[in-house]
């Protein structure tokens, strides 16, 4: 089997199955799959959640949603890629904090019926376990 990263890698006309936030935001659960067939399931957790952006289509209505782009990337630094999103933390002492020291995050994209931005600092291959 190959691992999370290779298979996420980039993967088009994809359905978003299930979005679970846990343990207070520190991990997201995803199950994408194709058009919801059991064995075409990928289920994967981001831990150490960093950053999470969502938006969806005001007109979907359904429990599963199409999407047309998934890639998962790695990143050396969060400089980058905390910048193109335009996104900073503003600590306790009032200054922008922009993750730049923190090594080796990764970043979960998604665009289609929901567009999905999250950036972490673990990937966990949940396949073997569902």
């Amino acid at each position: 089997m190959k691992g999370i990263y290779d298979t996420l890698n980039f993967i088009a006309n994809i359905d978003l199955e299930e979005l679970l936030f846990i343990q207070e935001l520190s991990s997201v659960k995803i199950i994408l799959s194709y058009q919801c067939i059991p064995e075409s399931r990928i289920v994967f957790s981001l831990d150490d959640v960093l950053h999470v952006s969502i938006s969806r289509d005001p007109e979907h209505k359904g429990f599963v949603f199409f999407l047309c782009e998934v890639s998962l990337a790695k990143l050396d630094t969060g400089r980058n890629i905390f910048s193109k999103l335009n996104h900073g933390y503003l600590n306790y002492k009032g200054e922008t904090y922009t993750y730049s020291e923190l090594k080796n995050l990764f970043h979960f994209h998604a665009e289609g019926e929901i567009g999905i931005d999250i950036i972490c600092q673990t990937v966990t291959d949940l396949r073997e376990f569902t």
